[in-house]
Order: C-alpha cells, then structure tokens, then sequence
C-alpha cells in the first residue's frame, strides 16, 4: 500500500491504482483489512480524476468490506461521500438516503484506514 501512496502523491493514478488492485487480489485470499485499505484509496484516486462512476462503485463496495474496520470510515466518511456522488450525479433521492445514513462521529487518532 506504501508504493501505492507515493504513486498518488506523484500523481501518477494508472500506477496507484494498479498498485491497489494487486493488493486487493493478495488481501482477498487472506481476508485481511488490505481490501477495505485499498479500496478506500482507490475512492480518492478516482475522485481526484473526477470520475464520479467508478467512485460511486468503489465506495458501495467498501461499505461492505468485512474488512473495514474504522468506525469513522464506515459510519461517517463513506456514507457522507456516497451521497456527495449521487448528489453530482443527479440522484436526488438516493443522495437523501445515504445523507441519512451519515452517523456523526468524530475521526479516531491513528484510525485511519489507510
């Protein structure tokens, strides 16, 4: 995940985003928190791109991951960030429902997912 960072701090998203998918492939055979890590990454590297789609994907598919295991992340974040996405999207009502979704909860020290 370490390389995958410094690709995104160089902007270099085809790279960080290959880097991430090959850790998710590794973490899924162990069901480590490498998934829910890495997907959570990828969410900003398609946000930084403005590609609303494959955010919405990634983010839908981090809700789920067993391995997500910050509560700020799962309750706060994610749902905060999936009904941005939909709000851009157009989709009024699905970016209500995930509004109502958000739990305020103040981010953990050292809980971050990454």
């Amino acid at each position: 995940l370490t390389l995958g960072k410094l690709y995104e701090t160089q902007k270099d998203y085809p790279k960080a985003e290959e880097t991430y998918r090959q850790a998710m492939k590794h973490g899924n055979k162990y069901q480590s928190t490498v998934t829910a890590q890495s997907l959570h990454r990828l969410s900003w590297i398609y946000e930084a791109q403005k590609n609303n789609q494959q955010m919405l994907l990634v983010l839908l598919d981090l809700i789920k991951s067993p391995g997500l295991q910050d509560v700020y992340v799962l309750e706060t974040e994610t749902p905060a960030r999936i009904a941005n996405v939909y709000y851009v999207l157009g989709q009024w009502d699905k970016a209500q429902e995930w509004r109502n979704k958000v739990k305020i909860i103040p981010p953990q020290k050292g809980g971050d997912v990454t």
